[in-house]
């Protein structure tokens, strides 16, 4: 439920593409309200652009090399300790053999913080245009509009605090034979926190979210409603060790069709992710979790992950590299498979080179492996880019 307070007092990053860029120009216009710029540009390569299973009959792996093209800018306001964030990006992906101008996305937000002594609000509006290739029960290139609101606010009471918060999400999807896919979706979160160490907090929260699909019981997707509770710590635990521990139950509720799945889940998820720093220049991470998501024809998705990543900083700093690896396994709750489980593996490398702190190089490489029960839909890719990009 947002950041931590001490990083929701700063600008947010400017990002574009692989790029990251703390915002760099001090002008003030009317003396309230700063510019800032970003962009990048690259090449790439892929031997799978679909995502199809190379293997099934009648499927022709696409291998095709892409321009990147993105583009954007925001206007910062500061009133005092309070904050406004505005801005706007664009994003192409143009293949070299279709080259149709089919990928263009959009993504317009909005951030404002208001702070006062013991007691601060804040809000975020996104507006996104998402292109993204085929997902299990999806195909070819796929194209949505997702509106998102999100706020929050927290009170402290010396080194008690607490935070209540809601988001509100619509997804549409614009193709016509895509329609019962419509969704909204709301959530609340409730926290309660209590600082043991300066930088450390103990917390207890209660999560409620739920899936509303256009089409109603009138068609064959089931609504998705699921309850969490859960305890944890956050926070800095040493200057060398970062820690965010989160585990608890959930229960999903069951709002189905007549004659789908009616399973519910009751049972333990979590959340954990450790940061270790133990040359100055080094840092390790280490995720695992284990979570529940809303999921098609069926009730839900129970999303077991596991991460590990590496960075190197080298050259002065101006050199990042960074080395991760990801397994999943997301088991169906669909009935009629004796075996439903999703089991993706994804490893890559990335190298930044900041030729200047507004000016960065990255090379990229990916590979993601999706092994499903559901026919057709195994598949492997393998992705390499190069970009350049800027941010001021």
């Amino acid at each position: 439920m947002g950041q931590l307070e001490d990083r929701r007092h700063e600008a947010s990053d400017l990002r574009t593409g692989q790029h990251t860029f703390e915002p760099q120009l001090k002008l003030k216009l009317l003396k309230i309200f700063t510019p800032h710029f970003y962009g990048s540009t690259g090449v790439g390569y892929t031997d799978n652009v679909l995502q199809s299973d190379v293997d099934a009959v009648g499927v022709q792996a696409r291998y095709e090399p892409y321009v990147n093209l993105s583009g954007g800018t925001r206007i910062d306001a500061e009133l005092g300790e309070h904050r406004l964030e505005v801005g706007y990006a664009a994003i192409v992906r143009e293949y070299w053999q279709t080259a149709d101008f089919d990928t263009l996305e959009h993504r317009a937000r909005a951030r404002l913080d208001l702070y006062a002594i013991d007691l601060e609000g804040h809000v975020d509006g996104t507006y996104q245009r998402i292109v993204y290739p085929q997902s299990i029960q999806l195909r070819g290139l796929v194209r949505l509009d997702v509106f998102t609101l999100k706020g929050w606010t927290e009170a402290r009471f010396g080194r008690v605090g607490v935070r209540v918060g809601g988001t509100i999400q619509r997804q549409d999807y614009l193709k016509r034979s895509l329609d019962q896919l419509d969704t909204w979706s709301y959530r609340t979160d409730f926290q309660v926190y209590g600082r043991v160490l300066p930088k450390v907090r103990a917390l207890l929260e209660y999560n409620w979210f739920v899936v509303r699909y256009d089409e109603g019981r009138a068609g064959v997707l089931n609504d998705y409603m699921a309850h969490q509770l859960r305890v944890g710590l956050d926070g800095a635990i040493t200057p060398k060790l970062t820690a965010s521990l989160k585990g608890g139950g959930t229960y999903q509720d069951v709002d189905v069709v007549a004659g789908r799945d009616r399973k519910q889940f009751r049972g333990f998820t979590t959340e954990l992710s450790l940061g270790w720093r133990p040359l100055p220049r080094t840092s390790l991470r280490v995720a695992v979790s284990r979570t529940l998501e809303p999921s098609l024809q069926s009730n839900f998705l129970v999303n077991d992950s596991i991460l590990g990543e590496v960075s190197q900083r080298l050259i002065g700093n101006k050199l990042e590299l960074v080395a991760f690896v990801q397994y999943t396994r997301a088991d169906v709750s669909q009935i009629g498979f004796t075996n439903a489980h999703l089991n993706r593996f994804r490893t890559g490398l990335r190298a930044t080179y900041a030729l200047k702190t507004w000016l960065s190089f990255v090379a990229d490489y990916e590979f993601n492996r999706l092994g499903s029960p559901f026919a057709n839909n195994d598949y492997r890719q393998h992705r390499v880019t190069f970009s350049i990009g800027a941010g001021l």
